[in-house]
Parts: C-alpha cells; sequence; structure tokens
C-alpha cells in the first residue's frame, strides 16, 4: 500500500494540512529517495517544492529532499516560461486570422488555480477550436512552420471521426489541436454550450480565451478517464482536479452539473472519476454536496473497495482490467463499446502518434 501512503501525503501537502502531513509521517517515515522517485514519475516534483518552499511545512521534510524537488521547480518553470510565450504568439497567430480559439490546460490552468504558472508542469500547449475550421486551423499552424506529426489514413475527415486532435511540433515545442475533449459514439458533449460558457481571462496584460469551470472540471474528468483506461495515468491529473474543485466548488449548481453530464452521455464516468478521486484524496468532507450525489448514486459506481479503485492507478501500460473497467462506464452496451474500439484502433495508432501510450504511439519524429 505504498502507494496509497505517498497519495496520502501528496493530497495532504496539496492541501496545505500540516497537522495531517506530520500525521501521516509520523505512522510512517518514507524513504525520501523513494517519495522523491515517485512525485517526479507522477509529474509533480516541482508542485511539491512549490507549496513546501513557501509554508512551514518546509520544516518537516530532509533539505536533500527539498534541493532535489528545487532542480525539477526550476527545470518546470523555464520550460513553462517558454511555452507560455510561444502560447503568447499563437494567440495573435489566431488572432490575426480571425479564428476563435480555446486554450486548453497549460498556463492558464496554473494560473487560475494554482495561483501561479510555475506550480504546475506544462509538457505541451493544447488548443481547441470549432471541429468545422479544422483545415484553417491546419493551415494557420502549418503556415507558422508546425509540421503535422499525426497521420491521416485514409483521410482527415475519416480519423476526425475516431479522435479528438492532431499532434504538431516545431523547435522542440509538442502542440495538440483539438476540436473534441474527447472522441466516443455516445459522448454528446454540448459544444455550443461550451462555447457559449467559456471566458476570457487576462493574464500579463493580454486576454485569451479560456474554458468555464463547469468545462475545466469535465475536461480533467474525460481526461483522467481515458488515461486510467489506457495505462498512462499520472498523480498530476488528479493534483489538477484537486484545484480546480477546491475553487469552483461553491461557485457549482451540482445536481444541474450531473444532470448536464446524464444528457451529454457521461455521467457514469464523471460519477466514478469523481468518486475516485474523492477516495484516493481523502476529500469527501471537503466535497459534501458532490460525496452526497455519489452515495445517490452508488448503483452507478463501478468498483467499491478501496483496493480495486487503487488498482486502477497502479499499473504502468495498457491493461485488461482498467480496459474492462472503462468499458463498463460508457452509457452503451460494453460490447458495442468494444466494437467501436476495434474499428477507431488504426485511426489512432496514426493520429496519437507522440501522446499516447505503447499501443497508440509510433516512432518519434
Amino acid at each position: 500500500m505504498q502507494t496509497l501512503f505517498y497519495i496520502n501525503l501528496v493530497s495532504s501537502i496539496l492541501k496545505g494540512d500540516s497537522r495531517r502531513v506530520e500525521e501521516v509521517l509520523r505512522t510512517e517515515p518514507p524513504d525520501f529517495d523513494d517519495f522523491y522517485r515517485f512525485v517526479w514519475s507522477n509529474h509533480i516534483a516541482g508542485t511539491v517544492y512549490s507549496i513546501l518552499s513557501s509554508s512551514e511545512l518546509r520544516t518537516l521534510f530532509p533539505e536533500g529532499l527539498i534541493e532535489r524537488l528545487k532542480t525539477s521547480y526550476l527545470e518546470q518553470w523555464v520550460k513553462n516560461e517558454r511555452l507560455l510565450k510561444e502560447t503568447e504568439a499563437l494567440s495573435e497567430l489566431f488572432g490575426r486570422a480571425s479564428e476563435e480559439v480555446i486554450f486548453l490546460k497549460g498556463a492558464f490552468l496554473a494560473e487560475r488555480y494554482y495561483g501561479n504558472i510555475d506550480r504546475r508542469a506544462i509538457s505541451d500547449i493544447d488548443l481547441l477550436i470549432k471541429k468545422d475550421r479544422l483545415e484553417r486551423s491546419d493551415r494557420i499552424l502549418k503556415g507558422s512552420g508546425y509540421i503535422r506529426k499525426s497521420r491521416t489514413f485514409p483521410s482527415e475527415a475519416a480519423a476526425s471521426l475516431f479522435t479528438h486532435h492532431f499532434e504538431y511540433g516545431k523547435n522542440g515545442i509538442d502542440l495538440d489541436l483539438h476540436w473534441n475533449l474527447s472522441s466516443h459514439f455516445t459522448f454528446k458533449i454540448d459544444y455550443w454550450r461550451l462555447w457559449r460558457d467559456s471566458r476570457q481571462f487576462e493574464f500579463r496584460s493580454k486576454s485569451y480565451r479560456v474554458l468555464s469551470d463547469e468545462y475545466e472540471l469535465v475536461f480533467q474528468m474525460l481526461s483522467i478517464f481515458k488515461d486510467i483506461e489506457l495505462g498512462t495515468i499520472k498523480l498530476k491529473s488528479f493534483a489538477d482536479a484537486y484545484m480546480i474543485l477546491r475553487l469552483a466548488y461553491g461557485r457549482m449548481r451540482w445536481a444541474a452539473f450531473f444532470e448536464q453530464r446524464r444528457s451529454e452521455g457521461i455521467f457514469k464516468i464523471t460519477l466514478n472519476i469523481l468518486d475516485l478521486f474523492l477516495t484516493l484524496f481523502n476529500s469527501r468532507e471537503e466535497f459534501p454536496e458532490v460525496s452526497a450525489y455519489i452515495d445517490d448514486n452508488a448503483d452507478c459506481i463501478g468498483l467499491i473497495k478501496l483496493e480495486e479503485k487503487l488498482s486502477l492507478i497502479k499499473h504502468a501500460g495498457f491493461t485488461l482490467g482498467n480496459k474492462r473497467w472503462a468499458l463498463g462506464l460508457y452509457s452503451a452496451n460494453p460490447l458495442n463499446s468494444l466494437l467501436w474500439w476495434l474499428i477507431s484502433l488504426p485511426f489512432k495508432l496514426q493520429v496519437y502518434r507522440q501522446s499516447g501510450p505503447g499501443i497508440f504511439r509510433g516512432r518519434r519524429d
């Protein structure tokens, strides 16, 4: 249960709960070298440092660990600033072309929910465009020097039916151009509403369009779900979910939130991912309205035991257990979902050449 112990420690750090951190450390003093490897491999070493370095929690950890975390943080800060500079250039590029774009995750998620862009590791740039503007957006990116790494055999139209983004690269920067948040034949996400409710986010004297709190959380739940299904989940995604939920919780009408997910065909997915998150982060008391809704719909929860839930995030790589769990959460017969996945697989193998797991990733160009 070492993984659960480390999750308890990390979640307590994210919450700034010094009493709980002391309690966890006193219960089972960790191997701090192993703990560093855990947070580094889960892409949250820089985040942990940014919290520890500015709080009384720092005194609870050895200086050697703090210095190693600091190195990760500084690398994170340098990369984030580089990606932010390119994000600014992309905003101007699409603005000059009069093309609407929403910036997903990245620096603005960090600034909005973590309080600073240096507090969250960023690996690439994600843009959301309207699907009917895909060809135009592709030309804009290629015209600015980006190379599309996704292949689209036999056609872009066919590939776009089974995937939700194309991958691009330029000068060591990776970019994903999304037209959907996620793809499945049962998903009916209300993109008209998503675009209507998107907001302008002011940052460093410039304005960028971002998702509403509601759809930031939806996107995060779908991302976690797909990463678990494919065996690529990192604790960073749960940290994002916590930061979003902590800030947005009081702004949301939760009964309406879940009914909207039901109409979009992602009710069971959202419910189960929130249940998993609240369990692993020991946060049911912090978000009582969400917890109560989960309890009222307990018959929709796929896994009950803590050991079963924990097993979903302990595997590295594709497993039949995770795939079987995921198939049971789509709003369709699992056999139909499996058939759709098999049909879509050749397209995904070509399109997700860098961002996916082994079965979805081709050779890096």
